[in-house]
């Protein structure tokens, strides 16, 4: 099944509601070929000792105060957006056609269950790293179709020309995670656009193909999102996701938004995306993942 390990929190003007469901999504679609599903999540302090809790909203405003003078022809928030785009993710579109500005790691699951499964122990240093499946594991790409799915899913290069594929299609039991800090960001948001694909082999869900995304602030130290992903034998309850025979995969581009409250403003950040097959060895997952920034897609 797929899931998402945090309360969900919907906020509306006038009141606010507290659900166990995964998060709010509303599709939209970005150009004529490529239709996304956007989900947007508000990051905010905890207020118990279990960590920080990610919050669905089903709207959000960002404001922003510049003692720059605009130009007349230029708007405040077209000036913020630009100022954005200027420092944040390195790299973020994978336009160098390289890894160029990422961290990118793997290693073998070892029979772990999903629970005990965190994307720092597939980076450097960590105690699952290996430095030739993180060389051989994931790769850039370019357009085109899953080599397993084909059209079922949409193009794997959401803009531009390059997007970066996350773990191989090839079962075995091992995982490969992306990753990069960001520092004193002063971005209102933080987003960017995902497929997956992960393949049930009737297993539990601890056992299953999984993909994680996670943020940490480094400045607070605690983790504000962790999304989890897996393809549990009793089927795929997140309904942005599709089956075909063993594999449930996304039929459209996912863009996630994550909203960074105004207290954390400044801190510095990583963000890490994780996928791994499943802990028999038999059955695969990987992720697809474009366009990482601090302006809308």
């Amino acid at each position: 099944m797929f899931f998402a390990l945090f309360s969900v929190t919907t906020t509306t003007s006038t009141s606010t509601t507290t659900t166990t469901a995964t998060s709010t999504s509303t599709t939209t679609s970005t150009s004529a070929t490529t239709a996304t599903t956007a989900t947007t999540t508000t990051a905010t302090t905890a207020t118990t000792t279990t960590a920080t809790t990610a919050t669905t909203t089903t709207a959000t405003t960002s404001t922003s105060t510049s003692t720059t003078t605009p130009d007349p022809g230029l708007t405040v928030p077209f000036l913020f957006y630009k100022a954005c785009a200027a420092i944040s993710f390195a790299n973020g579109d994978f336009e160098t056609g390289t890894s160029a500005g990422w961290t990118v790691g793997g290693g073998s699951r070892n029979g772990d269950i999903t629970d005990n499964i965190f994307p720092d122990d597939y980076l450097p240093g960590g105690s699952h790293y290996s430095l030739t499946i993180a060389n051989t594991h994931s790769s850039i790409v370019t357009h085109g179709y899953d080599p397993v799915l084909g059209t079922l899913m949409p193009n794997i290069v959401f803009r531009g020309s390059y997007s970066w594929r996350v773990e191989d299609t090839v079962n075995g039991g091992y995982g490969s995670v992306l990753s990069q800090a960001v520092h004193n960001y002063s971005c209102t948001d933080i987003y960017f656009a995902w497929l997956a694909a992960l393949e049930n082999g009737g297993h539990t869900a601890e056992q299953s193909s999984v993909m994680i995304i996670e943020v940490k602030d480094l400045t607070v130290g605690d983790v504000i999102l962790r999304r989890v992903y897996n393809a549990g034998g009793s089927g795929g309850v997140d309904s942005r996701f599709n089956q075909s025979g063993s594999y449930f995969y996304t039929p459209s581009w996912e863009i996630e938004h994550l909203v960074i409250n105004s207290t954390r403003i400044g801190n510095s950040f990583t963000l890490s995306a994780l996928a791994i097959d499943c802990s028999q060895l038999g059955h695969s997952g990987r992720i697809y993942l474009d366009s990482f920034g601090g302006v809308p897609l």
